[in-house]
């Protein structure tokens, strides 16, 4: 069911950024369900989005990142567009926590980031905003029970919500309800490129080798390799 973000709880953007026109109706599908999946391709900005959601809503949140990489790009972004942060390592539970300040210096919001690998079972907290990035790794064997937090409201966050086990219609269940999955929309207006593709069929590994070799010779800049 809608559980509506209460308009008076939403806070004046404090990032140095703002959300284009078609996030804004992304953000505002949020604001009326309380509950969305987002499925834009890669570089359409859902960690932009994601982080606006966390700071115009006081009070503490929590997004599951499934690596270091994930989480470093979360912290990154946050300190360089929000005026302020502390970041926090932490490992009873293991988490990374970020406090949000406002221009003034006021506390805006805490944002505690966990793994989805975490066997902390969150009985005893609650949380206003939880955003699932990459979260076609919420419905695994050892993540789907994060879908249980005690939460207000909730974000699901993949450019490749598919899984290969049956299970990817349970994103959309577990997170809220998918927009943004038809990139054909965005290729008709004319905001994501179309890549033309190239299939070669091989018949045996040797043959892979050589028209890999071949390839490689046309185009020598497509495969950079660092110093041994």
């Amino acid at each position: 069911s809608n559980n509506p973000v209460d308009p008076t709880r939403l806070l004046p953007n404090l990032l140095s950024y703002d959300l284009h026109e078609h996030q804004k109706e992304t953000f505002g599908n949020f604001l009326a369900s309380g509950a969305l999946a987002v499925g834009w391709w890669p570089g359409w900005g859902k960690c932009f989005f994601g982080a606006i959601a966390l700071t115009r809503l006081a009070g503490q949140h929590i997004v599951f990142a499934h690596n270091g990489t994930v989480l470093e790009t979360w912290l990154a972004h946050l300190q360089r567009y929000a005026p302020r942060v502390e970041i926090h390592k932490e490992w009873k539970p293991a988490r990374t926590r970020v406090r949000v300040f406002d221009a003034d210096n006021s506390l805006r919001c805490t944002i505690h980031f966990f793994s989805y690998m975490t066997r902390y079972a969150f009985e005893n907290d609650a949380y206003v905003l939880a955003i699932y990035d990459e979260s076609q790794w919420l419905p695994g064997n050892s993540s789907h029970r994060k879908a249980l937090i005690n939460c207000e409201y909730r974000i699901g966050l993949s450019a490749s919500p598919y899984r290969e086990d049956g299970r990817a219609d349970l994103i959309g269940m577990l997170t809220g309800q998918t927009v943004g999955e038809d990139w054909n929309e965005g290729i008709e207006d004319g905001l994501l490129k179309s890549v033309p593709v190239k299939v070669w069929l091989v018949g045996s590994l040797e043959h892979k080798h050589a028209m890999l070799a071949k390839l490689l010779l046309e185009r020598p800049d497509a495969l950079l390799l660092d110093e041994p």
